[in-house]
């Protein structure tokens, strides 16, 4: 059997953190955290041995991390640098990184489907799920706005349904293509 790592995204900076801890107003948290502050990480932890391996430094505000179906990579989302950063964690690219995708708006978290593509939430003018294969080929685009979000935090889809949530609604958008 084989054990799933454990991604930790972690952000260093003491203004980013307190804002966003402690702000109850998260758009103005976002705003003041600073699209420059560049000193967030990625974090592997293994349980078997209690140990903590920096993945990726330097990440602009990062928010969201997927594992890729056969383990190969890990992606990371920089909400202010507007990409995707893919890690890799097997193979000859081992512990090296690039860029998967360049975004018009700022991506979210990330969730991989059950056909091992990803579901990436984009704030732009409007919310959107944006949906890509491992190769991050744009297969699907869809608004959430008129759903109901007009900041997309997450997208998950589930059995054929797209689920969208906001971390500033009480509610989750169910969409059915």
């Amino acid at each position: 059997m084989e054990a799933v790592a454990h991604f930790i995204l972690v952000h260093a900076s003491n203004k980013c953190a307190r804002n966003l801890i402690f702000n109850r107003d998260f758009p103005t948290a976002l705003l003041t955290s600073g699209g420059g502050d560049n000193s967030g990480s990625l974090l592997s932890y293994d349980p078997s041995n209690n140990q903590t391996t920096v993945l990726l430094r330097n990440l602009t505000f990062a928010s969201g991390v997927a594992v890729s179906g056969d383990g190969s990579f890990v992606l990371v989302s920089e909400y202010f640098a507007n990409r995707i950063r893919r890690v890799w964690l097997k193979g000859p690219k081992a512990y090296s990184s690039d860029l998967f995708m360049l975004l018009v708006g700022r991506p979210d978290n990330i969730k991989r489907n059950s056909r091992g593509q990803f579901w990436i939430a984009v704030n732009s003018v409007l919310g959107l799920g944006v949906r890509v294969t491992e190769n991050g080929i744009v297969l699907q685009i869809v608004s959430l706005e008129e759903y109901g979000a007009e900041v997309a935090s997450e997208v998950q889809e589930y059995n054929g349904t797209l689920y969208g949530g906001s971390l500033l609604a009480s509610y989750a958008i169910i969409f059915t293509p």
